[in-house]
């Protein structure tokens, strides 16, 4: 099997989407060092645990999820920030799960949709996570407008998966397709 150079454009491309995920991971480390810092956790909760676990607490607050008992000891706006940084980083997650290893099949196929997915999902996914740190947060259009692309990048990558299964299924994909497929040679 050999592959044209346009498989590499689409490894770059699902690379530097999953690296976006990294980034955003980073922020909601950030958001839990400002939420459950050192100070917070000695003076607020480091008592309580201790007697009722007989244990020190864990760093940046966990096992608290920006819900738990932890939580509770801050404001409305502290509880905000942080459960936007964690559905955020969730979010992403879920998405990624499915999006990313299909992105790697599909381009063995169809190379140039893919690449196009999965920048359509990249951008999305920024415009997605800059519109819900605004004022408006769940409403700001920025926000929908990448929802809408991440949306759509990850339904159209899905559904051309099973086009692709059941062309390959059938046996009729070499015969329509390779032309624009990846491999430039089949052993």
């Amino acid at each position: 099997l050999k592959l044209k150079p346009v498989y590499g454009a689409v490894t770059l491309s699902t690379t530097l989407c999953v690296a976006q995920y990294f980034i955003y991971t980073q922020l909601e480390k950030d958001q839990r060092k400002v939420t459950f810092g050192e100070f917070f956790m000695k003076t607020q909760v480091q008592d309580e645990h201790r007697r009722e676990t007989g244990d020190d607490c864990a760093e940046k607050g966990y096992p608290d999820d920006g819900n738990g008992r932890y939580m509770l000891k801050h404001s409305y706006a502290e509880w905000y920030f942080m459960n936007v940084t964690r559905r955020l980083t969730q979010n992403n997650l879920d998405n990624l799960c499915v999006f990313a290893p299909l992105s790697l099949l599909n381009g063995l196929f169809l190379p140039y949709p893919t690449v196009f997915l999965v920048a359509s999902y990249t951008i999305g996914r920024s415009y997605y996570n800059q519109g819900y740190f605004e004022k408006e947060g769940v409403a700001n259009k920025l926000r929908m407008v990448g929802a809408v692309a991440c949306h759509l990048s990850t339904q159209f990558t899905i559904l051309l998966t099973i086009t692709l299964g059941l062309l390959l299924s059938r046996g009729t994909y070499m015969r329509s397709l390779q032309r624009f497929s990846a491999f430039t040679k089949v052993m």
